[in-house]
């Protein structure tokens, strides 16, 4: 029976979280997909999956992280790009986990709409589920078989320190 699972919270680990359980399942023979939000480029988390795990499919979508920024008009186009390309996963049956990172930010800033995130939910089949991202809405926490808070108690950013390479990204 297949699961959904949300990692959500204002703390860091959702994504590092939600990439072991990918790399688990894959080294377990799994077929594995990745689809992320929001995320551009060659951060090393997705350097490194492509060389220990080239089974691993990812797909980043087209679109850039909504930090420290005004929300631009094509940011709502590139999220339905992303949820587009990620029904197409869900639906092809070609996976057993699926990692739609960041899906839960674009759910809040209503780039994608709650209907959206349940049918993905909803039509998974067999495949196990992982959505990750800050602000989780309640009704996809209720959903979930499984949900995890990460929570932050003390963090370098708020002493003016940016995103770290090989850390953060």
């Amino acid at each position: 029976m297949s699961k959904v699972t949300v990692i959500t919270g204002n703390g860091k680990g959702k994504t590092t979280s939600a990439l072991g359980l990918a790399m688990q399942a894959a080294a377990a023979g799994k077929r594995v997909y990745l689809g992320q939000f929001m995320k551009q480029g060659d951060y090393s988390e997705i350097a490194m999956l492509k060389s220990a795990f080239p089974e691993i499919f990812i797909e980043q979508y087209s679109g850039a992280m909504v930090i420290n920024r005004e929300v631009r008009d094509d940011d709502k186009a590139h999220a339905q790009e992303g949820m587009a390309q990620a029904a197409a996963a869900v639906s092809s049956n070609d996976y057993d986990l699926i990692v739609l990172d960041e899906i839960n930010i674009v759910l809040f800033l209503e780039f994608v709409t709650l209907q959206q995130v349940k049918n993905l939910i909803e039509s998974r089949g067999s495949a196990d589920l992982v959505l990750t991202g800050r602000y989780a809405a309640p009704e996809i926490i209720e959903m979930a078989d499984d949900a995890y808070e990460m929570q932050e108690v003390k963090h370098y950013f708020a002493e003016g320190v940016g995103a770290r390479k090989g850390i953060e990204m």
